[in-house]
């Protein structure tokens, strides 16, 4: 099974790490119940087991317009102008 591992995306985006913390730190300012979904999503190892096979119909993902659903997506959209092809 794989791990998670901090600076994962530094040789394909410098820049990762930095953006997704800006992100976050916006979403958990304009909506505190993403500080309980990122605890919850930490501390649930099913979560990783999900977001796997959510990946194989990651465009449903993509086209939700709810709130909790858009953190990859905003993500995806801050990334682009570093140049890099996430």
């Amino acid at each position: 099974m794989a791990q998670l591992l901090v600076g994962f995306h530094g040789s394909s985006c410098l820049q990762a790490e930095s953006i997704i913390k800006q992100v976050v730190q916006r979403r958990i300012q304009s909506d505190h119940s993403t500080t309980t979904d990122l605890l919850r999503m930490h501390f649930n190892d099913r979560f990783v087991r999900e977001q796997t096979k959510q990946h194989e119909d990651s465009r449903s993902l993509m086209r939700s317009k709810t709130s909790r659903n858009r953190m990859p997506l905003d993500c995806l959209l801050h990334c682009r102008p570093c140049g890099c092809n996430p």
